[in-house]
């Protein structure tokens, strides 16, 4: 079952307003549709909140015997790109390491392109998940699933949420 359902605010409503007012309509939305996650909704839109758009989404975590690869996105809102972040936390020293992130499309875009995580010497590479959308993302977004070793730089860690599920 596929329930459509549009939020918006009037014409003329005060600027900062309007985001609250569509976040609002939003969440009263999810929380209609699935009462029973309720807590987990709030919790959501707080880690939300307090990221902004520089929240990252969890994609996908592969752990080696040595490091910790993330694979997260954002979501941007258009006609801003959503941007695919990786990122490497070395296990004995703890440094978080991260290459610069790709741009895509949808955040979707994030979600097939990370079927699977290969770490290799030379760097981080992500082979994409094998459907027919798979291979139209990566068309549009031919190097968006390859970074060297040598992209990889010492950065703080942002706020990030794995509360969100991709399929």
């Amino acid at each position: 079952m596929v329930r459509t359902v549009a939020v918006g605010v009037p014409g003329g409503f005060p600027g900062e307003d309007v985001e609250q007012g569509a976040a609002a309509g939003i969440m009263a939305c999810l929380k209609a549709l699935k009462p029973e996650d309720s807590a987990l909704i709030d919790r959501a839109a707080a880690i939300v909140s307090a990221g902004g758009s520089d929240c990252r989404f969890l994609l996908k975590v592969r752990e080696s015997a040595r490091q910790i690869v993330e694979i997260s996105t954002t979501i941007g809102a258009p006609p801003e790109p959503s941007r695919l972040y990786v990122s490497v936390t070395d296990k004995a020293t703890g440094a978080y390491r991260e290459a610069p992130p790709a741009k895509i499309q949808s955040y979707d875009d994030g979600v097939y392109l990370a079927g699977k995580v290969r770490i290799a010497r030379s760097g981080v590479n992500l082979a994409p998940r094998a459907s027919t959308m798979a291979r139209l993302v990566v068309e549009q977004n031919p190097n968006a699933a390859t970074w060297g070793i040598d992209e990889f730089v010492d950065a703080e860690r942002p706020a990030m949420s794995g509360l969100l599920k991709f399929r």
